[in-house]
């Protein structure tokens, strides 16, 4: 029986692999970077449009059955380039980390190289996870509590059977609705406990988001009271809180979205049967339990 430690273990050797790539750390930061970029870009369009205004206007009158199509498309069209660009810096960190399992030494010229080839099938599947999110959105918003639950549910419902869609679609040349079906066949086949090793990892990720975030909020409070009252700790030292704060979440960020590339990668090549040197089958297994 595998021991509870096991997925640990599997992150740890992940982490191990990372560090022997840590240029490719940069990569989700050149994903924000990019993906702020065009989002500041877009909505400046869109705002030239007319698309705020609209809403703004909207809003102060109380009138919520105007449907302005200007404002609507900023917002598909923000998610679906935020999303094409974080998938393709993803996708770039799991060619790296194959490259790496491939027994090379990948650089970020060249995992950016192995993603711009699929570029189109990239774009493509982006348009696929968007259109879901936007419709798993709308559901959310438009229902009451029980179809917020039913969406959530089915959102990570969604998540699970796509874990694999990525490295399917890079790595085998096949369609974005084809590699959906194949991923969703490799979880059902071959594990039986991918969504709670998702969730555990999750909420891990969601505890240390929240203590930097928390600390920011602290440290900026803390700066204004000081400020203000001219008494209590000096606001230099909230302001320095708040800024371990803010170095914190970015490098959470950045090394959980690195350290998911990696972990995809092995979980990829053991589901296809490959070896994954640095990763004993033990570890494997334990994590991630065949069904039989």
């Amino acid at each position: 029986m595998a021991k509870a430690t096991t997925g640990k273990q599997l992150i740890s050797a992940a982490w191990a692999a990372l560090k022997q790539d840590k240029e490719l750390m940069v990569l989700p930061v050149l994903g924000g970077v990019f993906s702020a970029i065009a989002v500041g870009l877009i909505t400046g369009i869109g705002w030239v449009a007319g698309a705020f205004t609209s809403m703004a206007a909207s809003s102060s009158s109380g009138s919520t059955t105007n449907i302005n199509p200007i404002a609507y498309m900023t917002a598909a069209l923000v998610a679906y380039v935020s999303t094409t660009i974080a998938l393709f810096f993803q996708a770039a960190v799991i060619s790296g980390a194959m490259q790496r399992l491939d027994g090379g030494n990948p650089t970020i010229g060249s995992s950016l190289s192995a993603a711009s080839k699929k570029l189109g099938p990239i774009m493509v599947w982006a348009l696929i996870a968007t259109t879901v999110g936007l419709i798993l959105r709308a559901l959310s918003e438009r229902g009451g509590i029980f179809s917020k639950i039913a969406s959530a549910l089915a959102g990570m419902a969604w998540a699970v059977a796509t874990f694999f869609v990525l490295p399917i679609v890079i790595f085998e040349g096949t369609n974005s609705f084809a590699a959906v079906k194949r991923s969703g066949q490799l979880i059902s086949q071959r594990w039986g406990s991918v969504a709670r090793t998702n969730i555990r990892f999750g909420f891990q990720v969601f505890l240390a988001v929240a203590a930097s975030i928390g600390a920011i909020v602290w440290g900026i409070g803390l700066a204004i009271s000081s400020s203000q009252s001219g008494t209590g700790l000096s606001p230099a030292v909230g302001s320095v809180i708040a800024l371990f704060g803010v170095v914190a979440l970015t490098a959470i960020i950045v090394i959980t979205n690195a350290l998911s590339g990696y972990v995809r990668a092995v979980l990829y090549r053991h589901a296809v049967g490959k070896p994954v040197p640095g990763v004993s089958q033990e570890i494997l297994a334990g994590a991630f339990p065949m069904k039989s």
